[in-house]
């Protein structure tokens, strides 16, 4: 004997059909008239079928959970600290990365292959120290005094100058081939000596416009001062740069170290994880200042190191530690107002610092892990805390507000996390979801925080299912002791919370009395408005008789539900929804890209004012570009000619500076008037002599090559050929990135052009930042979908389909407003920003996806009944979620960064946007969906009552009056105003069951809904 058919089935999910090899009825579910026009298929079916088991099992794992925390959550609580605890030595495992280069900037690109190339190949790695000099009067800098004085500074720091070890700037310098320290400055006319020095300005300005004629003025010289008659003699200058480069390997390489002291170095960085092995250089750098600062009464000295920036940055977390725990004290002091009831007995005071210890133990297990997995964190890491912060509450208070509603029951806690499981399951798998796509990224910085947060989230919902319900279990045993809610010892009388329950229940009586006949019609069959709003005693439902439901809980599910049903409200939330989110997503193609070290550091930084007075003296930004040149045939005279023709069109493109190879001249250009000095053929006898000329005159050129050594063991090491050379050229780098990628993508282009080694390539540090601005655009948009897919398919197994596509759209148009605002609020489209974008889908599924849930899952006869129902059970509680994300994030308004005042922001708008999708946007489409479908006449109740599809011809206000006769659903039914349905309620018995009387009234906005009584008085609307 096959299974009976079922009744009915809902198109919502309150019921589910079986599988269909269980069920011999399949096809009369396949083709029932619920399902017309729905679009479910046998697929669909099944697919629907299986969430539902699947979220039963979940329901009843969480069943389990809370029934084996319920006795025992003590230990329970002992279990996750020790857990917690455990990951402790990770966080001084940690390491710090703040060069640009290392986090920003795509590591599956060309460009920064080429840069490894560079760096491998032709010392790329250097640590720059700067010095910028003026006059103290702002004075010119062109006389003796002044260049003396300069000269007395270059010595003392780079010979006389020492860290605690006793070494100084010669130990640890970048060497060029003849073991030279590689500076960049003008002093070296006079060879570094004073006394070589003359006052005759005349002879100083023949000697500086000599040194010009080889390098461009305006890498060393600011301010400059040229002749009136345009023949480019320089007169003057007000400020002088000087640049010195330290080696960025570990000291075990510094030449002046003995083997004791290398063996050391050596063991210490193998045993001690906080060990720096840059310690010697860093050291040197971190007193530099000190040290120039007041050096000399004639001259200004400003100095940055590369260690400046990593002070900067430690010093603005250092200085944002007490937002953070401003924030803590918000989000503590909300729940505190918020948690539990207002008396002194069942307040939750002491509960609200769980939140800190929740928090604490999440950064713990984030920084641990990452600190065992040897990643390193840039100082964006350091607003983990503030998201952690800001989001982790929200899962707190659904179970909370859970437990008050359990009350009374048996296995209470069990109750709860059955009841909230399943939603905070689907909100933390979403916002987890995100977070892991971007781990993925290939950009450091953005793949540190994404992980950093990805194990934060990860580990908040795991205490949230296990730590808060225990201690919300043991709160709640204070609660029964009638124990002091701010000192546990000390019991108080219970009268006090029989007093305020008392007074919490008479204040419902009255309101009981004033809606009895109102739910009397709803248990008749009564629908519209007095089913939505009061069925099911909704005023008592929401935290049980005893309470009294806050301002805003009644505002949601009194007012402003009943207001997303009018259909006109309902199409401009349509219209101005969906054209915010199409005009916006077009206008963040116009914001701003890019990301300047004034976005990292402290609004009060020395480097800041030290960037802009260099940009004041220096409009024009001077970089060297690197001609790199790869397996080309020497030997071959065309291949040759090939590069100069090259070489010309790259000193004939706008911007260069003087001559490829500067002022020494390319290794080529010197080794070849090499060969023709001795009479040797330059082709044919190029090989032969390299290694020759490497050991003599071109010794100084030995890190421009990188040589082919013969295997053969009478010449083992000579160079016998030149794989790979590099020929540098200046560039006046443009302000803007963009512009900057048009340079990198012609000059390469030039290449194939002129007929270089396909492998050839011009390349500049800065051409990593242009590259990577040029694709961020294109870069979060693909990550951006990846994102969402993912996020789709996590809803997918715990929503309906329907419910997944609404929510996906939903954070598709929240993600369109965020970009769009950046263009208005003048943030650029950097790492950064991509951050937020990529958090803002977590955050924002939030939001959508407990209304989603409740939409789906609600006892309403029609969409729009539902829609009230869903607003009224979870629109407090995601307001709630929403201030505590503002709180958490708000104080970043207050940090010396623009980089995290830029963070505020987004979230902000996150929040703002989330809220408005969340409450508003989602729940009034998902509504009209429904009902465009058809779908309203299949929302009938258990108990049989006739849907309210209105008959032909009885649509408009002035058809549908009081008094009036209609036909409904094959039903005579007579239409009544709300006064006398309640005068009718309070004189006669209910009517029999065969004949239900369905009432309307009049509406404010034109078209009647068939979901809600319109009410005659506007006031009481």
């Amino acid at each position: 004997m096959g299974k009976p058919k079922p009744d009915k089935i809902s198109t919502l999910g309150s019921m589910v059909p079986p599988p269909p090899e269980d069920w011999e009825g399949w096809k009369e579910v396949k083709y029932n008239p619920a399902f017309k026009g729905t679009g479910l298929g046998n697929y669909s079916l099944y697919l629907h079928h299986s969430r539902e088991i699947f979220l039963d099992n979940m329901s009843n794992f969480f069943f389990r959970l809370g029934a084996r925390i319920e006795p025992n959550p003590k230990l329970v609580i002992f279990i996750s600290l020790f857990v917690t605890c455990l990951f402790i030595p990770g966080i001084f495992l940690l390491k710090a990365e703040n060069e640009a280069l290392y986090l920003w900037v795509p590591q599956e690109t060309q460009v920064w292959e080429d840069f490894l190339y560079v760096r491998e190949n032709y010392g790329g790695q250097r640590r720059v120290t700067t010095l910028l000099i003026t006059a103290p009067d702002g004075e010119d800098l062109l006389d003796g005094e002044s260049i003396r004085s300069m000269i007395n500074v270059h010595n003392n720091l780079t010979s006389v100058f020492q860290n605690k070890e006793g070494r100084t700037f010669r130990d640890f310098c970048v060497k060029d081939g003849k073991g030279r320290c590689q500076v960049e400055n003008f002093l070296s006319i006079w060879d570094y000596n004073a006394s070589k020095v003359e006052d005759d300005k005349h002879r100083l300005l023949y000697q500086i416009n000599q040194y010009i004629d080889n390098v461009p003025a305006s890498i060393q010289f600011g301010g400059v001062t040229y002749a009136p008659d345009g023949s480019g003699v320089l007169l003057g200058f007000k400020a002088a740069r000087m640049q010195y480069y330290c080696t960025n390997d570990i000291p075990t390489t510094v030449t002046n170290l003995n083997n004791n002291t290398k063996i050391m170095a050596k063991q210490w960085e193998k045993i001690a994880f906080w060990y720096d092995p840059l310690w010697q250089v860093t050291d040197w750098e971190a007193n530099t200042m000190s040290f120039l600062k007041g050096f000399s009464p004639i001259i200004d000295v400003n100095c940055v190191t590369k260690r400046s920036v990593d002070d900067e940055v430690y010093r603005l977390v250092i200085d944002d530690t007490p937002l953070f725990l401003s924030a803590i004290f918000c989000i503590i002091l909300w729940l505190a107002l918020t948690f539990g009831r207002q008396n002194i007995i069942e307040a939750r005071f002491l509960l609200t610092w769980t939140v800190a210890i929740e928090i604490a133990c999440c950064l713990i297990f984030s920084y641990g892990v990452l600190g065992y997995m040897g990643v390193r964190v840039s100082s964006l890491n350091a607003i983990v805390p503030f998201v952690i912060a800001g989001v982790s509450v929200d899962d707190m208070i659904v179970i909370e507000d859970f437990f008050n509603k359990a009350e009374g029951k048996k296995n209470r806690m069990a109750e709860c996390l059955k009841a909230a499981g399943v939603a905070i399951t689907t909100t933390s798998l979403t916002s987890i979801a995100a977070f892991f796509t971007g781990a993925w990224c290939d950009m450091p910085g953005v793949k540190s925080f994404c992980l950093g947060c990805f194990l934060a989230f990860t580990w908040d919902f795991v205490l949230n299912i296990t730590l808060f319900p225990a201690l919300i279990l043991i709160d709640q045993r204070r609660i029964d002791a009638n124990r002091h809610f701010l000192f546990p010892c000390i019991e108080v009388d219970e009268s006090h919370k029989a007093r305020e329950r008392s007074s919490s229940m008479s204040a419902h009586v009255e309101r009981q009395k004033s809606v009895k006949s109102v739910n009397t019609l709803s248990s008749m069959g009564g629908l519209s408005r007095a089913g939505s709003s009061f069925s099911r005693s909704a005023y008592i439902s929401i935290r049980g008789y005893k309470e009294k439901p806050s301002a805003v809980e009644h505002f949601m599910y009194a007012h402003y539900g009943s207001f997303l049903q009018y259909e006109t409200v309902q199409m401009w939330v349509l219209i101005l929804f969906s054209l915010s989110a199409l005009l916006l997503g077009v206008t963040s193609y116009f914001a701003g890209v890019g990301l300047t070290i004034q976005n990292v550091l402290p609004y009060d930084s020395y480097i800041i004012d030290f960037v802009e007075s260099v940009d004041s003296y220096f409009p024009t930004n001077i970089d060297q570009l690197g001609i790199i040149v790869r397996d080309l045939d020497y030997t071959d005279s065309t291949q040759v000619s090939n590069m100069f023709d090259y070489f010309g069109f790259v000193q004939r493109y706008e911007g260069i500076e003087g001559n490829v190879g500067m002022v020494p001249g390319s290794w080529y250009a010197n080794y070849a008037f090499y060969l023709y000095s001795n009479d040797h053929d330059i082709y044919k006898d190029f090989p032969t002599y390299l290694e020759e000329w490497f050991e003599g005159d071109g010794e100084s050129f030995k890190s421009d090559v990188v040589c082919k050594t013969d295997d053969e063991p009478n010449r083992a090491g000579k160079c016998v050929d030149i794989v790979s050379s590099i020929y540098k050229v200046w560039h006046s780098s443009p302000d803007d990135t963009m512009e900057t990628y048009r340079v990198q993508k012609d000059l390469n282009e030039g290449v194939t052009r002129y007929g270089l080694p396909k492998n050839s390539y011009v390349f500049s540090e800065i051409f990593l930042f242009a590259v990577t601005d040029w694709h961020m655009y294109g870069y979060i948009c693909w990550n951006l979908f990846l994102t969402i897919v993912i996020v789709m398919v996590v809803m997918l197994i715990f929503t309906d389909n329907i419910s997944c596509f609404f929510i996906t759209l939903m954070v598709i148009f929240i993600d369109a407003d965020l970009m769009g605002m950046m263009y208005f609020l003048d943030i650029n489209i950097s790492a950064v920003s991509f951050i937020c974008i990529l958090m803002s889908i977590g955050l924002s599924v939030d939001y959508c996806v407990h209304i989603g849930h409740a939409f789906t899952h609600s006892d309403g006869e029609t969409p729009n009944m539902r829609l009230v129902e869903a607003v009224k059970l979870i629109g407090t509680s995601v307001l709630k979620g929403g201030m505590t994300t503002f709180l958490g994030t708000i104080v970043l308004a207050f940090s010396g960064s623009d980089a995290f005042r830029t963070f505020f922001k987004m979230m902000l708008m996150t929040v703002i946007f989330g809220m408005l999708h969340g409450l508003m946007c989602l729940p009034v489409f998902l509504t009209m969906f429904y009902n465009l479908a058809g779908r309203a006449a299949h929302y009938e109740n258990d108990k049989g009552q006739v849907g309210s599809k209105l008959a032909k011809g009885a649509r408009t206000k002035k058809e549908i009056k009081a008094g009036k006769r209609i036909e409904l659903a094959g039903v005579e039914v007579t239409v009544k105003s709300r006064a006398m349905l309640e005068e009718e309620v309070e004189e006669a018995p209910p009517p029999p069951p065969s004949t239900p009387k369905v009432s309307f009234g009049a509406g404010l906005f034109g078209k009647a809904s068939s979901s809600f009584q319109y009410d005659d008085n506007p006031m009481r609307r």
